[in-house]
């Protein structure tokens, strides 16, 4: 009997008690938070975090395409200009002339190409005081440029084209150098 009893009370001992019960039911929900947390919301924030570095990946990426572009085109311009300034002043042969100036048309026409986008570019990528500076002085400057080797063109009075150009070349450089620096 004595044997029976000791069997019963060590059936006792097997059965939970209240505090073993709370314990598994808390360590039930801590291993449901974890296991939620690991499996579903730690793998969804790791993937906004990538998407958004992407994201900014491929914005750096098209505004240093943009910045090389008009880097380009605008340079590309002036210098033409320069070109053509240069040999009508030292009074090249015609066809050297209209050489040059097709070529510098040319870079005109594809500035004029880009230039529809150009200031929309500037204000979603960098800035409206950058746009309104594009057009305000960068813009002006050209243009004045371009009117002034048109008269030289045209056989007329031009003025000041050494200063233009010198002038242009600044402030696409400044202009330029902006782009660059705002990250």
């Amino acid at each position: 009997m004595q044997n029976d009893n000791l069997k019963f009370k060590n059936k006792k001992n097997y059965l939970p008690n209240k505090n073993n019960i709370y314990n598994f039911i808390f360590a039930l929900i801590i291993l449901t938070t974890t296991f939620f947390i690991g499996n579903w919301y730690i793998p969804k924030k790791l993937n906004e975090i990538n998407h958004e570095k992407i994201k900014n990946q491929n914005l750096s990426e098209k505004r240093e395409d943009f910045i090389k572009n008009f880097t380009k085109l605008g340079q590309n311009r002036i210098y033409l200009a320069e070109v053509y300034y240069r040999n009508k002043k030292e009074s090249e042969k015609i066809d050297i002339l209209d050489r040059a100036w097709e070529n510098y048309y040319n870079s005109v026409m594809l500035w004029n190409e880009e230039n529809l986008l150009f200031p929309l570019f500037i204000k979603d990528y960098f800035s409206n005081d950058l746009q309104k500076e594009f057009y305000d002085v960068l813009q002006k400057r050209l243009v004045s440029l371009h009117e002034e080797i048109i008269k030289l063109r045209d056989n007329k009075e031009a003025k000041n084209i050494d200063e233009l150009i010198e002038s242009a070349k600044n402030e696409m450089f400044i202009f330029s150098e902006k782009l660059i620096s705002i990250k």
